[in-house]
């Protein structure tokens, strides 16, 4: 069958909510410094004028990870991400040429540098567990007994000849409990009858938006940083 056969993405991109165009892919590596997001990868988009960051892990000898976000707003659309060596500061380069860019500017040059003295507050990665995901937040998160309602949906795509894919099979994830750790920068969400949807060959893994938006993280921050989206290939055993 095709999708026992094909290499299946590490993460997908989710059409309209995270991005239209990705731009090229840009790596945070030992040489560069550049906040809590060390490791990962930053792309960005034409059409939305935004930067993503990507994580992955391995489970069970498969790579599968989460797209967060990074940045809205931008001029026009962010097509190619470089971090400068000499200060470790992120330049973006950006056109709205041919393609509307959210941004509106028909093209742009911006940096982002990163300040120290700056705490960042942010959802740091997204990890699997047996029965739903681990939050990792940058800073310990206040009020964690009043935090507010986390919510979770899910969906796949269909591999098919016809230009994209709707979102399929959606569900709205009941989310058993979460609980934090002492030190309140990780969040354990339990989801009821957690496990990797069996579908048809054609079909992509599950994909799972975590929303914040209701949450305390998303008041003290921007909705837009409110939510992340898991690949789901495999589960820990």
């Amino acid at each position: 069958v095709v999708k026992d056969s094909r290499e299946l993405p590490v993460v997908l991109f989710p059409h309209a909510k995270v991005m239209n165009g990705p731009g090229s892919p840009e790596f945070l590596t030992e040489k560069i410094k550049f906040g809590p997001f060390q490791g990962q990868m930053f792309v960005g988009d034409q059409a939305l004028s935004n930067i993503h960051r990507v994580d992955t892990e391995m489970v069970s000898g498969r790579e599968q990870g989460v797209v967060l976000p990074f940045a809205d707003g931008l001029k026009s659309g962010a097509m190619r991400l470089k971090f400068d060596p000499n200060d470790s500061s992120l330049w973006i380069g950006q056109t709205g040429r041919g393609w509307k860019a959210r941004g509106g500017s028909p093209f742009a040059l911006q940096r982002i540098n990163f300040d120290p003295k700056v705490a960042v507050n942010a959802m740091q990665t997204v990890r699997v567990t047996k029965n739903g995901f681990d939050l990792h937040f940058t800073q310990a998160q206040s009020d964690v007994d009043h935090f507010g309602s986390i919510a979770c949906t899910s969906w796949y795509y269909s591999n098919s000849s016809a230009y994209g894919s709707k979102e399929l099979g959606t569900r709205q994830e009941k989310i058993l409990k979460a609980t934090w750790n002492p030190a309140k920068t990780v969040c354990s969400v339990t989801l009821e009858n957690f496990h990797v949807s069996q579908g048809d060959s054609s079909d992509s893994s599950r994909v799972y938006m975590i929303d914040l938006g209701q949450t305390n993280f998303a008041k003290s921050t921007d909705p837009f940083f409110a939510k992340a989206y898991y690949t789901l290939h495999s589960i820990p055993k």
